[in-house]
């Protein structure tokens, strides 16, 4: 989901990613050429090498980032909210249950508000799939001890999606359509709860298929830009060399004159020489 904080992080590498991960959506590819090129040129090609790998989060996983960073108590708010709200399913009444889920629904509702505003600030713009699935990696990362320290270090880079997100914290006690007839469920009703399933499977395999092709889009525009990028440095390379390759021949062209002028030079000296040698002699 992201580059997770090891024990062996420099103070060097640190201090990097967290720039990385904190930058504006557009400059990251750029800033982290620009960061591997500093590291390496502080003698740190291992870190170099790392921020390198580092991938660039998706709008939402950028979005989440930023509200971590900026406002953190939204996020802490979210997950304790539902901490609580799964306490209520547990051991609470009725009441309990409804409030807790109201509450926790109302954290998340503030936090994907904070997100928006921190995209729409940043001049983005979500699609309604991308949208859907900041809420759901939200939440899911929120529901997910091992998840949390990701979305905690404001690293994230993917989104979650999730059949129900608030799977386990309904309004209140379900109730029971009860057996009927000797113990048994009508036929009907299983014929309904076979077709339901069904539909949840099939949107199940629709929502995995729309999550590979965001996936295989965003890393597609990921490598446009980073081909775009290439492909501007190679033409500022390009033309530095020729700006090289031209003072080069006109130093080799003055140099030359140089040498013509000083040979002349030597001529003119031996040549006003002779005369002097020539009167010494016949005296």
């Amino acid at each position: 989901m992201g580059p997770k904080p090891r024990e062996e992080d420099d103070e060097a590498f640190a201090a990097a990613v967290d720039e990385l991960y904190a930058s504006s959506f557009d400059a990251f590819v750029k800033l982290r050429g620009d960061l591997a090129t500093r590291l390496r040129a502080a003698g740190d090609v291992a870190a170099a090498k790392r921020i390198s790998a580092a991938r660039k989060p998706t709008r939402a996983a950028w979005a989440l980032n930023q509200v971590v960073r900026r406002e953190p108590e939204r996020i802490a708010r979210v997950i304790e909210t539902r901490a609580d709200a799964v306490t209520s399913q547990k051991n609470g009444s009725a009441d309990a249950i409804r409030d807790s889920a109201r509450t926790y629904r109302e954290a998340v509702a503030e936090a994907l508000r904070s997100a928006r505003a921190v995209l729409e600030a940043d001049g983005l713009s979500l699609t309604v799939l991308q949208a859907r699935r900041l809420g759901e990696t939200l939440q899911v990362l929120a529901a997910d001890d091992g998840a949390r320290a990701t979305l905690m270090s404001g690293r994230l880079t993917e989104d979650v999606a999730a059949d129900d997100p608030f799977a386990g914290l309904e309004a209140g006690p379900a109730l029971s359509r009860g057996p009927t007839r000797a113990g048994h469920e009508p036929a009907a009703s299983k014929r309904d709860d076979e077709a339901e399933a069904r539909r949840r499977e099939a949107e199940r395999a629709r929502r995995e298929r729309e999550q590979r092709i965001a996936e295989a889009r965003a890393r597609i525009a990921d490598l446009e830009e980073e081909h775009a990028t290439a492909r501007r440095a190679s033409t500022e390379a390009d033309r530095l060399l020729g700006h090289a390759q031209r003072d080069a021949e006109q130093a080799k062209t003055a140099l030359a004159r140089a040498a013509q002028g000083l040979a002349e030079a030597q001529e003119r000296l031996d040549a006003l020489r002779e005369p002097a040698s020539a009167a010494k002699s016949r005296r």
